[in-house]
């Protein structure tokens, strides 16, 4: 066999192996699932919430935000995911859930960068979000609402599921 069937051959197997990846398997391959927050420490609240990758049904990847006592948890599916590196990911969700209000069925395009140790994930960050009618709420990592970095999230607990 020559060098370049074998490098075909690379190829295809490996491209036939994350063509068959659902966006669980991206956000498992990424190390982003399970529970993140600004501060792991407090309890959620709605300046402080919780942001959960949890799977669902089918394997289908599912992101909850918890905004703490009182307020409903709000779900929004995962529809794909994208690794652009292994420190970068392309997300693409769908706010799914009547509690979302006006803003449910609205999608949200976010692209996220992630800080890690040998060992795990330390923190991951939004460094480009735009929703599906043109709206872009964070560009360069820059939040567009206060014109300063967003906030970095912190690993709190891994999945359950």
């Amino acid at each position: 066999m020559t060098q370049a069937a074998a490098a075909l051959i690379l190829l295809f197997s490996t491209y036939s192996a994350f063509a068959a990846e659902n966006a669980w398997d991206v956000l498992e391959r990424f190390g982003l699932t399970g529970v993140w927050s600004a501060s792991c420490a407090k309890p959620a609240t709605p300046k402080s919430f919780r942001t959960i990758f949890a799977k669902g049904a089918d394997r289908q990847a599912i992101r909850e935000i918890d905004y703490g006592a009182g307020f409903p948890i709000r779900l929004t599916i995962v529809e794909s995911a994208q690794m652009i590196s292994p420190l970068k990911l392309r997300i693409r969700v769908r706010n799914t859930d009547p509690n979302w209000g006006p803003t449910n069925n609205v999608v949200h395009e976010a692209v996220l960068i992630k800080e890690n140790n040998a060992q795990e994930v330390v923190r991951i960050r939004v460094i480009e979000s735009i929703l599906n009618d043109g709206t872009v709420l964070v560009q360069d990592g820059i939040l567009k609402s206060i014109g300063k970095p967003g906030f970095w999230d912190y690993k709190c607990r891994s999945a359950m599921s």
